[in-house]
């Protein structure tokens, strides 16, 4: 079973909110945590917030990627949205390199990670607590 609700995001808009039966709903904890989580919950369970949590082989392949995306995408003044984002290790990339994006929407499922995400208080940036 799928459900749409509204609720205010950045600004004035309304962010589309769905709630799929047997998994995380955004906002509204876990019902039954996906598969795919598993891998990412234990290494939060081993690391807490620490790199080792998000299964990266290290830092520099995590920049080496996220520097691609920015060659690739051009994402100052672009809104961005980072599925999966961690605890938006890509936001830091981009304040880091003056690249300022319009808006920055982070998706993490994983507590610890959204807990990191959201202590940073990233300009221009939201942090959701769900499961896609």
């Amino acid at each position: 079973m799928v459900k749409l609700t509204w609720r205010e995001g950045l600004g004035a808009r309304k962010i589309a909110v769905f709630a799929v039966e047997g998994t995380r709903d955004m906002g509204h904890g876990t019902k039954k945590a996906a598969g795919y989580l598993t891998p990412y919950r234990e290494a939060a369970s081993r690391h807490g917030d620490r790199f080792g949590s998000l299964l990266w082989a290290s830092p520099k392949t995590q920049a080496a990627r996220f520097d691609a995306i920015c060659r690739l995408a051009g994402l100052a003044g672009k809104r961005v949205l980072d599925a999966g984002c961690g605890r938006a290790d890509l936001m830091d990339f981009l304040v880091a390199r003056g690249i300022e994006p319009a808006e920055y929407v982070g998706i993490e499922a994983v507590d610890e990670l959204v807990a990191a995400a959201m202590r940073k208080s990233l300009p221009k940036a939201e942090i959701v607590h769900g499961d896609l």
